[in-house]
């Protein structure tokens, strides 16, 4: 059921798997509708390549991409690829599972002025490190490169093996640019160029012996359950063991997978950050030999990083005992991950299996909810959830799912997010103007916030400024894969605006797992979903992806408001928390409206692991105050870091805004939406390659309703100015 007129949704036309890429096609293959992936199968073969793809790849192999795809044209009398980039599906009989240094040599065609000076390789590697290699496109010559350690082993999306792209890396990616490539070779240096060699060539030796042996795992909790986890089994090379038939199959996407990239900044007690999902058994036959083997559950357990023997011809039976290092349901506190996305449809797939693997990922990360939303924009939704409400709601031992909605998105106006809604709510003829979706999920009960607030793009601070003051948002994403701002929702704060901070995922775009990050939200009494985003809109939380908090003022906790007379005392008390395994915590700092006032460190080595802050004043006119707590691995675009939710504190009746920053953060505002208003072309809009012949057809009309908006924000805007002067006179 929708509110709203229904748009179009993208459907499964069918899967590409290893089988249907060995075909020999005759004629560019439109494939399937992935989920704000459209994908193409090209006609570009050779003896040694069973399938070339273009496709929208936000991420592949765990580096993010940005830009389209490509095809095939006629250059320079030869059949070319051209395109910002390309997937490549090595032949398995070439080449499967290998692990071995191979060159790969490109011919480009001549690189002009509108194309790539530069381009990168991504690919399967062995070990534990980037398989990225990055060089100058030659101005004739084939250029070769050597992948080190080169896998192939069909773990890239669309049972690819590596990507080719015009471009550079830069901090956020591959910002590609279009190349031409007329002809691809791998050489191997056990067979050079007989295509068939793929179980013949030099594979690196791992166990001395090739002899097999049974692993046989169960794996459980505290409490001797069987419980899912993240599974590593390495070679004492470091290279990953294939998973078995009892690894848990994944949705990504519109696919299964099996096998995981953990980012290099995640904690794991390997170099070698692929994984994979186990849930409680797990069996899987092994050449004869030493294995290290790592398993992890979340922020709350323990590592489990051993060393562990198969012996030949024998069945070698262990238990894996997880051990909880905190357990924060025991003080009220559960965790949450508000942005997720993962099909949940009866129409087309097994709904059981959806919920079942999708289930198990987040019981491996010990999340209680996790917020699976489908995701929209004016033309279409993807990631559709089959039910909604309670009916929508999919409880497992320790987890629920519960489905929600990103949606609306624009770049006009930012991404929002609608959690614990009874039926999704859209508007297309309406599309930009927020607020009335944000109306109609709050008479379902539900809560709305914005998805993305990490910095000035995307129309985020547009479309705080719009909704905010209507009193519509509940939330704001400050944590999200790599990235950690307050800097947009502190100003929102010092306006007087209370805001909880939220943390998401976003899984399956770039590199973050459910769970990675993820909301503490605190509940008295009996835990329930329904009191979990009661909470959560109250702002008794805070977001990490590491540390653990504990903060009150006075008796006042996160999300909670101190009525103060002037001249009463002020006393604060911070607990930070860190898991030993993840890392050691490097300090506490305790922020008011903006500004860092007191900042605790470890004395010693040893109290890396608790640290405890407090401080005292006196009051003196409405504040707040929020808490962030780094581990010692923080860095500026790879936190560790966990943020409170504020604590407010009124005196004498004053609000807790910051009366003498009200003015200029309102005309940076103000600045910003007259400039959205000024917009009379729309040149670019997220999502343009499903959405461009809509936006162009209804600009006008739509264009016309912001406006109106716009203005609204504008007038409400300036009367907080007014608000503040007069009080200041006051």
């Amino acid at each position: 059921i929708l509110i709203g007129q229904r748009r179009p949704a993208f459907r499964h036309h069918g899967m590409v798997f290893r089988s249907m890429l060995g075909l020999a096609l005759s004629a560019t293959v439109s494939a399937h509708d992935l989920p704000s992936r459209p994908s193409t199968i090209l006609d570009w073969q050779t003896p040694q390549f069973d399938a070339v793809v273009t496709t929208y790849l936000p991420n592949y192999l765990g580096v993010n991409f940005i830009g389209g795809g490509g095809k095939v044209v006629d250059f320079e009398g030869k059949r070319c690829l051209q395109g910002n980039h390309f997937a490549f599906a090595v032949n398995n009989d070439y080449a499967y599972n290998i692990d071995e240094d191979v060159t790969l040599a490109i011919e480009f065609g001549r690189p002009t002025n509108q194309q790539s000076k530069t381009y990168v390789v991504v690919y399967d590697k062995n070990g534990g490190g980037d398989g990225v290699v990055s060089a100058e496109i030659p101005s004739k010559a084939t250029q070769t490169i050597q992948l080190a350690r080169a896998r192939f082993a069909d773990r890239g999306d669309l049972s690819t093996d590596f990507v080719i792209a015009g471009g550079a890396m830069s901090w956020q990616g591959v910002v590609t640019q279009p190349i031409t490539i007329c002809d691809l070779r791998l050489i191997r240096q056990g067979n050079p160029s007989a295509v068939g060699s793929g179980s013949h060539a030099a594979v690196r030796a791992d166990p001395a012996s090739q002899a097999l042996g049974k692993l046989k795992l169960r794996i459980v909790d505290e409490n001797g359950d069987n419980t899912a986890v993240r599974l590593g089994i390495y070679y004492q090379s470091n290279r990953l063991v294939l998973p078995s038939g009892d690894a848990v199959a994944i949705r990504k996407f519109d696919q299964f997978a099996k096998v995981f990239l953990l980012p290099e900044r995640a904690p794991w007690p390997v170099s070698n950050h692929y994984f994979y999902y186990a849930q409680g058994e797990y069996h899987v036959s092994l050449p004869a030999g030493r294995y290290t083997l790592v398993a992890s559950k979340g922020l709350e357990y323990r590592f489990v990083n051993r060393l562990i023997t198969v012996e030949a011809n024998q069945a070698s039976d262990f238990v894996i005992n997880l051990q909880r290092w905190r357990d924060l349901r025991q003080n009220g506190w559960y965790s949450g991950d508000v942005h997720v996305h993962s099909v949940r449809s009866d129409a087309h797939f097994d709904n059981d299996r959806d919920n079942k693997a999708l289930s198990a990922q987040i019981q491996a990360a010990d999340l209680q909810v996790a917020n699976i939303l489908q995701m929209g924009n004016i033309a279409v939704t993807v990631f559709d959830q089959s039910a909604w409400g309670t009916s929508g709601r999919h409880q497992s031992p320790g987890t629920i799912l519960v489905s929600g909605q990103e949606d609306p998105r624009t770049d006009l106006r930012g991404h929002t997010s609608h959690l614990n809604i009874k039926a999704p709510v859209i508007f297309p003829e309406r599309y930009l103007l927020y607020h009335e979706v944000f109306e109609q999920v709050a008479q379902q009960g539900g809560i709305s916030g914005y998805a993305h607030v990490l910095g000035p793009g995307g129309g985020v601070i547009e479309g705080l400024a719009m909704e905010v003051p209507a009193g519509l948002v509940s939330f704001v994403e400050i944590l999200q894969q790599e990235f950690h701002s307050t800097e947009i929702w502190f100003e929102f704060l010092n306006l007087g605006f209370r805001l909880a901070p939220a943390a998401g995922s976003d899984y399956p775009f770039g590199r973050d797992y459910p769970g990675d990050v993820r909301n503490y939200v605190h509940v008295d009494g009996e835990f329930t979903v329904d009191a979990w985003f009661e909470n959560l809109a109250a702002g008794r939380t805070y977001v990490s992806n590491g540390p653990f908090l504990w903060f009150q003022l006075n008796d006042k906790g996160m999300g909670e408001e101190a009525k103060l007379s002037s001249g009463e005392a002020i006393n604060i008390e911070v607990t930070a928390l860190l898991n030993p395994d993840i890392d050691s915590l490097a300090r506490i700092e305790l922020i008011e409206q903006g500004a860092v006032v007191a900042v605790a460190t470890p004395e010693f080595e040893s109290d890396g692991h608790q640290l405890t802050l407090n401080y005292t004043s006196k009051a003196q006119q409405g504040t707040w105050f929020v808490v962030n707590a780094y581990g010692k691995g923080h860095q500026p675009l790879k936190p560790l870091v966990a943020t409170s939710a504020p604590i407010y504190v009124s005196v004498d009746g004053d609000k807790f805004w910051r009366k003498d920053s009200v003015e200029e953060i309102v005309h940076r505002l103000r600045s910003r939406l007259l400039a959205l208003r000024n917009k009379d072309e729309l040149q670019w809009e997220g999502d343009f390659f499903r959405t461009e012949k809509i936006w162009h057809q209804q600009w006008p009309t739509q264009k016309k309703l912001l406006n109106q908006r716009i203005d609204w924000a504008v007038e409400t805007l300036d009367q907080l100015i007014l608000s503040a002067v007069m009080e200041k006179t006051d």
